[in-house]
């Protein structure tokens, strides 16, 4: 019903009260995220926070956020695992409507920090500009799940690939590299893979925005010793090859060299 008809059940759940046992369900199953409570209560959260209609305080009261980190960094470590039932389980439901959530929740902050910095450069008043910072700050904690996003780019389930990379894009646009390891050896290895794999399509936009996202952790990585890894060394190898290639396609090839300066330095 939620799925069909969010406008209604929007304004029937904030008045019905419910939002609270949802929260409450999830976290206190939140280390069996392959039951049908859970795959439910997940499933009703993601339809409601894509609606217009429903105001998102109510859900950063109950816990949002928490709820966000816990589900998701769950299923990312039972998805990753490869658990034939439970694995298959969690891929069909609880990872993409949970990823989902997480999306909806990213589109928002970014909305809201767009709208805040056109206002400042408008001179309105301060309140935009206060409301944005108190929505960054809430959902910081957002950025723990940067390594799980990242490890899932290697996954051969294109919804929940294809939620990883746009989730993963706002989040670093937003906070960076800051929090996690996302630059470890096994995250490069994951980078450097959709790099390889989506090198000649004719379609560009995947490596574009796989690059802006190595660049922006780069940038704001707490770490100098990434590149001495091996994984580190093949991703500069890779960025060298893709700026001589004649097979990459014209709008990667600038985003290439960029990143590539960025590194190595001039």
């Amino acid at each position: 019903m939620s799925e069909h008809s969010a406008p209604i059940c929007s304004r029937l759940i904030k008045s019905s009260k419910i939002l609270p046992v949802v929260f409450q369900l999830i976290m206190a199953n939140h280390h069996n995220v392959s039951s049908g409570m859970v795959q439910n209560a997940v499933a009703l959260l993601s339809n409601f926070s894509g609606g217009t209609i429903l105001d998102l305080e109510p859900l950063y009261q109950e816990g949002l956020i928490e709820v966000v980190v816990s589900v998701i960094s769950e299923a990312a470590l039972v998805h990753l695992d490869g658990e034939v039932h439970a694995g298959r389980n969690v891929s069909r439901l609880v990872l993409p409507a949970s990823l989902e959530l997480l999306h909806n929740i990213l589109k928002h902050t970014s909305a809201v920090v767009r709208s805040a910095l056109q206002s400042q450069r408008l001179s309105c008043p301060a309140a935009e500009t206060e409301a944005a910072e108190k929505l960054l700050l809430a959902n910081r904690p957002l950025n723990q799940l940067n390594t799980h996003l990242i490890h899932m780019l290697s996954t051969e389930n294109l919804e929940v690939w294809e939620e990883c990379i746009q989730c993963l894009s706002l989040l670093v646009q937003l906070y960076g590299g800051e929090g996690s390891d996302c630059l470890s050896p096994s995250c490069l290895r994951s980078l450097s893979h959709v790099l390889c794999e989506h090198m000649h399509l004719e379609n560009p936009r995947i490596q574009r925005t796989t690059l802006r996202i190595i660049k922006r952790l780069v940038q704001t990585t707490d770490r100098s010793d990434w590149l001495e890894c091996s994984e580190g060394v093949e991703l500069v190898s890779l960025l060298q090859d893709m700026t001589k290639s004649n097979r990459c396609h014209a709008d990667v090839l600038p985003l290439a060299a960029e990143l590539l300066q960025e590194i190595t330095g001039p």
